[in-house]
């Protein structure tokens, strides 16, 4: 897939947003702190965003941040919140970036999120 605002397909290809899914998405402040990171640097690969959620369990290590980071993401795609796309440059990465279908905009110091159902006004801090 592209990068958005590329194709000039419109949204006709996009998937739709799953409502449970979402709900779900929004229960995780994991997730919801890489929700703002990608709105705030547009497009990122999981490695790039493996500190991004990091959350206050136990996980220790390179390996797990970017494990954990990764079943996010899977999450967020499959609500159809965010797209995967080929990295132009590097064939063998994948990057994550929020679905166009999202509505965002700042509002103070808060962001937010407009899913057409529900809108989440997240902090920086995922809260």
């Amino acid at each position: 897939m592209a990068l958005p605002g590329n194709s000039g397909s419109g949204d006709a290809n996009l998937p739709t947003i799953d409502e449970e899914l979402t709900y779900s998405v929004l229960t995780s402040q994991a997730r919801r702190k890489l929700l703002v990171a990608l709105w705030v640097g547009g497009p990122q690969n999981g490695v790039d965003l493996k500190h991004v959620g990091r959350g206050y369990g136990k996980c220790t290590g390179h390996r797990v941040f970017t494990q954990s980071t990764l079943a996010n993401l899977k999450k967020m795609v499959a609500a159809g919140i965010v797209l995967q796309y080929d990295h132009p440059s590097d064939g063998r990465r994948v990057l994550y970036g929020l679905s166009p279908m999202v509505k965002v905009a700042k509002e103070g110091d808060d962001t937010v999120f407009d899913f057409g159902f529900v809108v989440a006004r997240l902090s920086a801090d995922g809260n």
